[in-house]
């Protein structure tokens, strides 16, 4: 094959940037999804050893569970921008951002 050939043969397709963002975000959440519950109920299973029961590391799964999915909906659920900073054609509240002191104008401290 020359050069010529390799110029004109087709080319693979790359993904984009953003997909592949997305797709590093969904391995994340994964990722912190099991890593969570193995450490609580690795937690709970240490706690059975130290006083002898059989349940904790139930709890300690639940509980793992319940605060990777708090983590998880602080870090990614949470990126919304603020209100007054949504465009207003897309929001459904709209509107023009709220004023600041600095906003003010002279003629209106009288």
């Amino acid at each position: 094959m020359s050069l010529h050939d390799a110029a004109r043969a087709p080319r693979v397709a790359r993904p984009d940037r953003a997909s592949e963002l997305t797709e590093s975000v969904a391995w994340s959440i994964t990722s912190y999804l099991i890593v969570g519950a193995g450490l609580g109920a690795l937690a709970g299973w240490g706690v059975d050893r130290l006083i002898g029961t059989g349940f904790v590391v139930g709890i300690g799964l639940v509980v793992g569970k319940a605060l990777t999915l708090y983590y998880l909906w602080l870090r990614y659920g949470t990126h919304d921008r603020a209100p007054h900073q949504r465009d207003p054609k897309t929001s459904s509240t709209g509107g023009a951002p709220p004023r600041t002191h600095d906003d003010v104008r002279p003629e209106e401290l009288t």
